[in-house]
This record gives structure tokens, sequence and C-alpha cells, in this order.
């Protein structure tokens, strides 16, 4: 049955305890695998360091591994137990002989990944199920990124090489002014694209230059009114009919007369017109009756 060092130090404690300057026996799970005995001055120390058990279980030292005939009294001294090899780490570049695992960051594309995935799709939490961060990966899914707010905020933590993988690995950052460059450029291409969205949905054409120079699609009726307007007053009431035959269009335009001998009264006038929706323009405009 194997001991454990938990359990022979146990042991050692209890038979050392009355021993001339002997402190406590702890456990060692770092390279040299083993026991550490603490004593309050190193001749005690010196006198223990090479004592083992002539047989397992057996309760009897030998102060000398030359000469196993030598017992110190039937004190436990434990030695080191043996364990398989493949159990002991080697000095890898991770693992160092301390035995506590060194965070070195990661590669140059794990961190370009993770930076793009949440400049694109960070709103769905795409760069928190790469990085194995699956809770809050969903929750960002599920909430739009709070909005794009929390992904703005790991977009940032990223670049500042603090963002971390679910295995503790930090995202290294490994060209910060190519990095920070992309990320401003996406913010200024953002504001310029939400500054032209707000300009179509609520800027109109006052005239028929505008109308037509706008860079927002409008319907030939819309075009006609807009040019009846520009030419006639705001006020005018329009009426559009058609496309007739030719792709042309019947307009009557209603206006209030004002001043002279018919003041107050109605302005009747009829107009064929013809559009070019793909240029926007009203490409031709004639009388045809007036009343």
């Amino acid at each position: 049955m194997t001991t454990s060092l938990e359990q022979l130090a146990e042991r050692a404690n209890v038979a050392f305890k009355t021993s001339p300057g002997f402190l406590r026996c702890e456990p060692r799970s770092t390279p040299p695998v083993g026991l550490a005995f603490l004593f309050t001055n190193g001749q005690d120390a010196e006198k223990f360091k090479f004592a083992r058990e002539l047989e397992p279980g057996s309760g009897k030292w030998s102060m000398d591994p030359m000469s196993p005939s030598t017992v110190l009294n039937e004190r436990i001294v434990p030695e080191p137990p043996k364990i398989p090899a493949a159990s002991v780490q080697p000095n890898t570049p991770n693992t160092p002989a301390s035995g506590t695992a060194v965070n070195l960051g990661s590669k140059p594309s794990e961190f370009w990944t993770a930076f793009l995935l949440c400049l694109f799709l960070g709103f769905l939490g795409a760069h928190r199920f790469y990085a194995r961060k699956f809770k809050s990966g969903a929750v960002q899914l599920v909430t739009l990124g709070f909005c794009g707010l929390w992904t703005l905020v790991d977009a940032v933590t990223i670049l500042l090489s603090k963002f971390k993988n679910s295995a503790g690995v930090i995202y290294k950052n490994p060209s910060p002014k190519a990095a920070w460059g992309i990320f401003a450029a996406i913010c200024i291409l953002g504001i310029i694209s939400g500054a032209n969205d707000k300009e179509i949905g609520t800027g109109g054409g006052s005239n028929s230059h505008s109308s037509q120079s706008g860079s927002h699609h409008q319907s030939a009726e819309s075009l006609i009114k807009d040019y009846a307007k520009a030419e006639y007053g705001s006020g005018a009431d329009v009426e559009v009919e058609g496309p007739m035959y030719g792709g042309t269009y019947q307009v009557t335009v209603r206006t209030r007369v004002v001043g002279g001998q018919y003041d107050g009264g109605i302005n009747d006038a009829t107009y064929t017109a013809t559009v070019d929706t793909s240029s926007q323009k009203v490409t031709s405009w004639e009388l045809v009756n007036h009343n």
C-alpha cells in the first residue's frame, strides 16, 4: 500500500515531537518531492539529514545510508516516497523547478483572433466563446453585448493586454500601434456611417435641386411633387396621375391667387412631366391647360 506524503509527515511529527531542536515536518509536492524537516539549530538538522527506514513500516531508521546497522532509536525519519517518473513534471518553460505554473501569455495569432472577433462579432459574444468563457459569452449573445457597451469594454481590455481566457492565459497585444490603429479606424467609420444614416432618415428635398441631388432614391411621384412645390410654392396642391403612354405623368397644380381682381381665387393648371428615376431628375415639364 502506498503511503502519501501527508501520512508520512504526520508520522514524523508524532515520532519527532520530543526530539531536540525539532519543530515540524512538512510534505513537499514540488521537486525534489519528499518531506522537509524544520529544526531550531543546524546541528540537530544535520543529525537527521541522512536517516532512512530499514524496512517499510518497521519504524527502525538508520543514520548512515551506507551502513544500515546503525539504528536511530527506532524513531521515524521518513524518506521521500518512490514516485513514477511520468508523474514528475519536467522543468519546461511553463513549469519551472518550483512547481508554480508561469503565465507566459498567448501566441500573436490568438490575440488577433480574439481582437477581430470582438470588433466584428463582439455583440454576439464570439470572442468570449473563443476564450472558452461560455457563460459570459452566452450573456453577451442574449443581451447583444449590453447594446455594445460590454463589447467596447472588452475590446479596450484586449488592446491593453488584460483579457484572459478561461485558463488564465492573457492575450498579449503583439503590436499595440497596429491594433489601436485598426480600432480607431473602425470607430471612425462607425461614426461616419451613423451620421449618414441619420441624414438620410431626417433630410427631405425642399426644392427640385436638393431632390434631384439627394443620396436617397425617390419615386417619380415624389420627385414631381417636390419639383412643383419648388416652382409654385410650398402651399401648392399637387396631384399626379400616371405613368401614362410613353412614361409621361399628368400633373395638376392648384394655387391660391393673391391680390388683383381674382384675389383669393384658385389658379388651376395642368402639366405633363417625364422623370428619370435613375438620375432622380424631372426631365420635362410642359403646360397643357390653364384655368
